[in-house]
């Protein structure tokens, strides 16, 4: 007899899982947004954070306040993440 191995492969990351209750409206129009993006539903919540994030960083400093510049801050935000969540480990 031989084992194999099935599902996912494990994540080299630490993670932990939470669960969030939206309101069904909500949770319709991330769904919605994470389909017209190419994202699942987590990592549209996750982009969304990131987004709150950067435009919350970029509000005090008085900086132009475009999209394509938030969407920069939100990638040195979870790029700065991924780098201290890489030295914890």
């Amino acid at each position: 007899m031989t084992s194999t191995n099935v599902g996912r492969p494990k994540r080299t990351r630490a993670t932990t899982r939470k669960n969030y209750v939206l309101d069904s409206a909500i949770a319709d129009l991330i769904v919605d947004q994470a389909d017209i993006d190419g994202r699942s539903e987590g990592s549209q919540v996750e982009y969304l954070a990131l987004i709150y994030e950067a435009i919350r960083r970029m509000t005090p400093d008085n900086e132009p306040f475009t999209f394509a510049a938030i969407v920069v801050t939100a990638g040195e935000i979870k790029s700065g993440l991924l780098k201290a969540a890489s030295l914890e480990s």
